[in-house]
């Protein structure tokens, strides 16, 4: 016999979860989406992402205006762009490809200003980023002007 669907408590989780992204959808909010691996965050987003480009495709369009769908590994930004074939109304990233679209335009007067900070390539080299060659060189994504933002982020004793 088939489990009884009112009863299984990660379709019971899923089902609030799904509920409570679309409150936030519609009082305009930003959200974070937690949760274990396998808890179903991909497919909750999905549903919420195709939600809205379906209600505001016509809108958005006419705005010239794009969801953010933000997380945190370019495995899951292929897998959301994919679910939601690739839709131009979502502007999908990670959290690092996000920020970059975001500065992109201020590539000369990063140029500018960073050697001038002082410590700057001690600093990076603290962190592990690396040292950048002589003549910094930024690449351009492109982003378009964005509405809601939601972010994924995988919680469980691996990765908090």
């Amino acid at each position: 016999m088939p489990p009884n669907n009112a009863t299984n408590p990660a379709i019971e989780a899923s089902a609030r979860a799904l509920a409570e992204l679309r409150e936030c959808l519609r009082k305009r909010q930003s959200f974070v989406l937690e949760a274990g691996a396998g808890a179903g965050k991909t497919y909750s987003l999905v549903r919420v992402l195709r939600d809205l480009v379906e209600q505001h495709k016509f809108d958005y369009q006419r705005a010239n205006r794009k969801i953010a769908c933000i997380t945190f590994t370019n495995v899951a930004k292929d897998e959301i762009e994919s679910r939601t074939d690739r839709s131009p109304l979502i502007h999908c990233d990670t959290v690092h490809g996000f920020c970059w679209s975001l500065i992109a335009s201020f590539q000369k007067q990063l140029r500018e200003i960073v050697p001038t900070l002082p410590n700057w390539i001690k600093k990076l080299a603290e962190e592990e980023i690396g040292v950048p060659p002589i003549g910094i060189q930024f690449r351009s994504p492109a982003c378009g002007r964005t509405d809601a933002i939601a972010r994924t982020r995988r919680c469980d004793s691996d990765h908090s």
